[in-house]
């Protein structure tokens, strides 16, 4: 028998599911798999940050290539100096997604009402290093008095955007979706602009293997 392959995985905890998919799947084409370890505590000191790398460098230094889960093209900074410690090796190393020459680019649709969850979109995918568009909307306190003329204007800038996009965000809590998001929803369809949601009733499988 062929002497099997190690291949240790690298990437965000944020990803913990898909490492262990991608852990799976390795494994059984007949490879030995490193997987990152998961510490099950809330809180981690430095000291606990510190052991983590370590024990992964050893691991890097263990095996043949490199996994690395970037969903949504994330590499964090833990990850990175991961890919650059297996770069000095000479490892060879592929990626869950390939690399990006810019950031992932997501714009958010949805009922102005729920500004809240927009805002926490926003927040969350900025963190995990994307370029997140919001609607013009929310610069307009009394949109109410808008014209016609003004909203429609305001309508063709949010379709540049989600044409600019990686993917739109539909924010569609508790299953609600308007009509005029709607018409975004089948705009991007049209345009083949891949649509993803918030609520579980929207399944996103973009990162099924």
């Amino acid at each position: 028998m062929e002497k099997a392959k190690v291949i240790v995985i690298s990437g965000s905890m944020r990803f913990w599911n898909t490492i262990l998919k991608v852990a799976d799947k390795l494994t059984q084409e007949g490879n030995i798999v490193l997987s990152p370890f998961k510490d099950s505590r809330s809180v981690l000191t430095s000291e606990d940050l510190k052991l983590h790398a370590e024990l992964h460098r050893q691991k890097i230094d263990m095996a043949d290539e490199m996994y690395v889960v970037n969903l949504g093209g994330y590499i964090g900074d833990a990850v990175q100096d991961e890919i650059d410690y297996a770069n000095q090796l000479g490892m060879e190393i592929s990626y869950h997604e390939p690399l990006r020459s810019r950031p992932y680019i997501v714009t958010l649709c949805g009922s102005k009402k729920f500004e809240y969850e927009f805002v926490y979109q926003f927040e969350k995918l900025t963190k995990e290093g994307k370029i997140v568009l919001l609607p013009a909307i929310f610069r307009f306190p009394n949109s109410d008095h808008l014209s016609t003329r003004e909203l429609a204007l305001l309508d063709v800038i949010h379709q540049e955007k989600m044409k600019m996009s990686d993917e739109v965000l539909v924010i569609n809590k508790d299953g609600y979706i308007g009509d005029d998001t709607q018409k975004e929803i089948d705009w991007c369809n049209a345009h083949n602009i891949k649509v993803s949601y918030i609520e579980n009733a929207y399944k996103d499988d973009r990162f099924a293997l």
